[in-house]
């Protein structure tokens, strides 16, 4: 009976509990407990999620994969867009202005002064545009008062006549600006905005040219 007995009756014991173990089922608190294979708060073979026990579930429904008394995450906000360093962002283009009629006229002043000293026209303001007629010029302020004229066959930006007046040998028709008489014909002198320019019939070159200020003055009489 010694050695040999003893291990007959720990094989008899190891039947027994391997048979009365067939019908035990281990719960989530860790306790042998029988029961069925599946039974309320278990969880089936092979899932990641614990189980929560019946009698502690919660009366209210909570979102699938939260055990009752979790609060859930609320869901990130979305990520803010990173402009590249030393960039900036590209604005919108501005729609083109549209353009303005008469926006490029030169405004210039203008006073035309007849053989016996009358003023034919002025002192006024007169709007030229660089690709009109005789363009930003002594002529073309004098063509901008409306007032007829003639120029010459042979040099056309030279003046023969105006308002019906015409040159006689040395007597005619010339031009100064801003108190100047220039040295080039009054279809090539190009103005400024604000220049003065008179017409003034000569009837000898040693009659004085007329002053543009004697025009203002008799304005303001």
């Amino acid at each position: 009976m010694g050695k040999k007995a003893i291990y007959v009756g720990f094989l008899i014991i190891l039947a027994l509990l391997t048979m009365f173990g067939c019908g035990v089922d281990t719960n989530q608190y860790g306790d042998n407990t029988p029961g069925s294979e599946v039974d309320g708060g278990s969880v089936p073979d092979g899932s990641n999620q614990p189980a929560v026990p019946a009698e502690n579930q919660p009366s209210q429904s909570t979102s699938p994969g939260f055990a009752a008394g979790e609060k859930k995450a609320e869901p990130a906000a979305p990520a803010a867009s990173v402009q590249p360093a030393g960039s900036a962002p590209i604005a919108p283009a501005a729609p083109a202005a549209p353009a303005v009629p008469g926006s490029n006229a030169v405004e210039v002043n203008i006073v035309v002064v007849g053989s016996d000293g009358e003023v034919l026209f002025g002192p006024a303001s007169v709007k030229l545009q660089e690709k009109e007629g005789w363009g930003v010029t002594p002529l073309g302020a004098l063509e901008a008062t409306g007032l007829s004229y003639e120029v010459s066959k042979r040099w056309p930006d030279f003046v023969e006549s105006v308002a019906g007046q015409r040159n006689k040998g040395q007597a005619g028709w010339l031009y100064k600006v801003n108190e100047e008489v220039p040295l080039v014909s009054a279809g090539k002198k190009q103005l400024a905005a604000g220049d003065r320019v008179i017409w003034w019939y000569s009837r000898s070159i040693t009659n004085p040219a007329p002053v543009w200020e004697e025009f203002i003055k008799a304005i303001d009489q």
